[in-house]
């Protein structure tokens, strides 16, 4: 397994003429078939749902209705399987997503997570012509700390730019309204990259009551009347939920991802009327996933758990195609590469590895992702390497824990102690992965910062 290179290759090539769109059908994506010619590049439409997990979502197995939009998606477009997250916090994961390389950022504190100097997904499509918008909902990504880099626009619905937002998160429909907004406001016919970040399964779990009573399962409990103290439970994390409360919280979380994932839909239903879906690729993904219960814990950043690390990822080219299923390991650090191949850019400079296809990198089986001892919540986990079903965890305190996920789906019993040369193999990989690499000089977050982050419940 090698580690990306953190070396910036500046390059400014713009992208001129007439573009086969999916490169020979997207070669990027398996086995799709040889397209003609289309008379734009495509528009690329990213949607990120943070804290999403894959395994609440019908395309991947969930038994509940939380996710009709996606499930429909995936019949159309290509499914990952196994994604991954670097981490299990949103800042490091975007700057992932945004960069093509593993953070060099994992705590709050930096003066930013990405560097002027680093080249961004936004940037490599504005070099080829493209108008660039994110649309976010997340009070935590400021566009001061690197996150704006090569957007035209980096628009909040949340409220970094003017103190502190009434509201510790808004909801779907906001970043809609703003999307279809920014979508409409202009009549630029160049393509467009955006961006939108919705946050609705995010703590607090909060979906409008009549969501919320499809899902709620508790007999004489009024699911308006125990929102609230579940939230503070979800909140304080640090004692686990009774057997009674767990389900619960479930049911307020999958709420909250029935009623984004509706949202989503009714974004791209406003969009097909307008015919603006006819030439765009649209990617739907996580960030990371969340802690409800599996290993006596709550929310996420403290563990590298499957239900925190494995995030949901499809991609849809512009016309569709017959549903495929990618089962190998990928990273989140593979997504914009593969957009780009997507997009028939041929930008070879952008960092990461394309997830499928001719110009995806040799498979090696292996994911690395991490975590900084002493986070905000007092973090369990420091490092996890996954290499085909075998998955290693180094914990904050040193101590080794080895899962065969093919037996073990749920990381429930560690088979560290039958298999010492397993472990040896793992963690000597694991310490190339690791590379200590010069980290930006952390600072104290400032009062405003750190309430930020409190409302969303990184702090007690």
């Amino acid at each position: 397994m090698e580690r990306v290179s953190r070396r910036v290759v500046p390059r400014l090539r713009r992208h001129a003429g007439t573009l086969v769109v999916v490169l020979c059908g997207v070669a990027a994506l398996g086995t799709l078939g040889c397209r003609s010619p289309a008379p734009s590049p495509p528009n690329v439409l990213l949607i990120l749902i943070d804290t999403l997990r894959a395994d609440h979502l019908g395309a991947y197995g969930y038994t509940r209705p939380t996710s009709p939009t996606f499930d429909a998606l995936a019949a159309r477009g290509v499914l990952f399987t196994r994604a991954h997250s670097t981490t299990s916090w949103t800042n490091p994961a975007i700057e992932s997503l945004f960069t093509g390389q593993h953070p060099r950022v994992l705590q709050p504190g930096a003066a930013e997570f990405i560097a002027p100097n680093s080249r961004t997904l936004a940037q490599a499509f504005r070099e080829s012509g493209y108008r660039t918008a994110a649309i976010i909902a997340n009070p935590v990504l400021p566009p001061d700390l690197g996150f704006a880099q090569g957007f035209d626009s980096y628009a909040p619905v949340s409220g970094w730019v003017y103190g502190l937002s009434k509201r510790p998160k808004e909801p779907a429909e906001h970043v809609n309204a703003a999307a279809l907004q920014w979508l409409q406001q202009s009549s630029d016919t160049r393509p467009w990259f955006l961006y939108l970040h919705y946050m609705d399964p995010h703590y607090p779990y909060e979906a409008p009551a009549d969501v919320l009573r499809r899902f709620w399962r508790s007999e004489g409990v009024d699911p308006s009347t125990a929102l609230q103290p579940l939230n503070a439970i979800v909140r304080a994390r640090r004692s686990p939920p009774s057997p009674t409360q767990i389900p619960q919280i479930v049911d307020l979380y999958d709420a909250a991802v029935a009623h984004v994932d509706a949202q989503v839909g009714e974004l791209l239903s406003r969009l097909q009327a307008d015919g603006r879906l006819t030439n765009t690729i649209v990617c739907l993904m996580a960030d990371h996933g969340e802690e409800l219960g599996d290993h006596g814990g709550l929310q996420h950043a403290r563990t590298l758990y499957e239900e925190v690390l494995r995030i949901p990822l499809l991609i849809v080219p512009p016309a569709g195609h017959a549903s495929e299923r990618i089962e190998r390991l990928v990273q989140i650090t593979g997504v914009g590469r593969t957009l780009l191949d997507l997009a028939g850019l041929g930008d070879r400079d952008f960092p990461g590895r394309a997830l499928a296809g001719g110009r995806a990198a040799a498979a090696d089986g292996a994911v690395f992702a991490e975590l900084l001892p002493g986070f905000l919540l007092g973090t369990q986990h420091h490092y996890a390497l996954l290499r085909d079903a075998t998955k290693l965890v180094v914990t904050a305190d040193g101590e080794s824990l080895l899962f065969d996920l093919a037996a073990d789906p749920a990381e429930r019993q560690s088979v560290a102690a039958a298999a010492p040369e397993r472990v040896a193999e793992l963690k000597q990989q694991l310490a190339q992965a690791a590379q200590p690499e010069p980290a930006p000089a952390l600072r104290t977050p400032d009062a405003a910062t750190r309430e930020r982050l409190r409302a969303l419940g990184y702090e007690n």
